[in-house]
């Protein structure tokens, strides 16, 4: 465990926001997380820092934060045909699938390029590419911060639904995950019925996982804006559930609205939402929606939180409007407007 003061905290948000942070509490091992919460230094209202890439500092100033940096993998079941693999936390999420290609261990190449942790992984059940990361998991381990007490969570106990799970509801802030387990396959089956991979592989019958994955980064990296030269988050706005009716109702209304089914519902495009209201572009001052995919909101130097926040906010309001449809969004935000 370190312990570092007076911390910017540009460095440690992919929107490149700039504000201050009195205390961070770097975690490196499950002990860590044990010690910090049993010794003076621990703060019952410290936020938890992957690697900063889907939070948006909306304040100046802050005062604690628990960077998680637990890092390793091992195997720790193996047979002919799958590998049960044990992750730390603090693992960046793409380096893991990269190792796991190495090594033949087959789920969740398309899941290819996504930004953050492990530890991020389950709690926002990231998704990409038709498939979700619980369709590989097998439960993680982690360290519940009111009592010290170490519990483990199949993944029955994670209540894992559309970019949620308990770590952003009823234990949201109150959990700090450890590691990581997930079970992978030996053979590879690729899944390939996201419109874009089919039409891509659906006629070969020879491509290689690698091939696929690189294919999936290849297709991230031309939609999505570098943040290291245009601070962003990924998609801002989760696409949200409509009953059959509202969904009726829209392709009477539009018949190009991209719906999809979802359990005894629809999902529908939030990036075909913003652009249809007219917000695709849109730039105010250093805060804008790319050009490239209205999902995104870019930082492009020097915006502020807020800033970045209240064109969201404006998205929202106008999207609901004009669809009556309330954008929901899938960034987390740390601290108060």
């Amino acid at each position: 465990m370190k312990i570092l003061r007076n911390v910017n905290l540009q460095q440690f948000n992919t929107f490149g926001v700039k504000a201050e942070l009195d205390k961070m509490v770097l975690i490196q091992s499950h002990d860590d997380v044990i010690r910090y919460l049993n010794s003076e230094d621990c703060s019952e209202t410290a936020f938890i820092i992957g690697s900063g890439s889907n939070i948006l500092y909306v304040n100046d100033k802050y005062s604690d934060a628990i960077k998680n940096d637990i890092k390793g993998l091992r195997v720790i079941e193996d047979s002919d045909e799958s590998v049960l693999i044990e992750v730390g936390a603090g693992v960046i999420w793409h380096e893991f699938l990269e190792e796991c290609l190495k090594h033949g261990h087959y789920g969740l190449e398309n899941l290819a390029l996504i930004p953050g942790t492990v530890g991020a992984a389950p709690v926002q059940n990231i998704g990409a590419y038709g498939i979700e990361q619980e369709e590989c998991f097998d439960s993680l381990t982690g360290v519940l911060r009111d009592t010290a007490e170490t519990l483990i969570f199949s993944k029955e106990k994670c209540k894992f639904s559309y970019r949620s799970s308990i770590f952003k509801t009823s234990l949201k802030n109150r959990f700090i995950i450890t590691s990581v387990r997930y079970r992978l396959k030996k053979k590879y089956q690729p899944i390939l019925k996201y419109k874009e991979l089919s039409e891509k592989f659906a006629q070969s019958k020879n491509f290689s996982p690698i091939e696929l994955f690189d294919y999936i980064c290849q297709v991230r990296e031309n939609k999505l804006p570098d943040y290291r030269y245009y601070g962003n988050a990924g998609s801002f706005f989760k696409n949200p559930i409509v009953s059959i009716e509202t969904a009726e109702e829209l392709k009477v209304k539009y018949t190009n609205v991209p719906l999809y089914v979802f359990e005894d519902a629809y999902k529908v495009s939030a990036a075909w939402l913003i652009e249809k209201a007219g917000l695709k572009g849109t730039r105010i001052s250093d805060v804008g929606v790319s050009e490239k995919h209205a999902l995104i909101l870019i930082n492009y130097g020097n915006a502020s939180g807020k800033d970045i926040y209240n064109l969201s906010q404006r998205i929202i309001d106008e999207v609901e409007n004009l669809f009556g449809i309330r954008l929901e969004r899938e960034v987390n935000i740390i601290g108060e407007i």
